[in-house]
């Protein structure tokens, strides 16, 4: 899968905000786990003892929440919403 637009746009330390454009080859669900696959790949392989230490536990947790772009809801709107949480 390629991704045409691959943006981390914020993160707190726990929780990581990307903005993706990809074709609609895959669900949003679908490019999710394999975000979590990538990362959790290469965290393991950089930290080995982490791996170690979670033996069977999950490093990611299972959650996520996807929005989509539209008419009324461009990138724009969506980086700024981000950039600006909690503000």
């Amino acid at each position: 899968m390629a991704f045409s637009e691959f943006d981390v746009i914020d993160t707190n330390g726990d929780l990581v905000h990307h903005l993706i454009a990809y074709e609609p080859k895959c669900s949003p669900p679908g490019v999710m786990q394999i975000i979590k696959s990538i990362t959790a790949r290469k965290i393991f392989n950089e930290y080995s003892l982490i791996k170690k230490k979670l033996l069977c536990f999950e490093l990611l947790s299972g959650g996520g929440s996807i929005g989509t772009v539209g008419e009324d809801i461009t990138c724009s709107i969506i980086k700024t919403c981000i950039k600006n949480k909690g503000n």
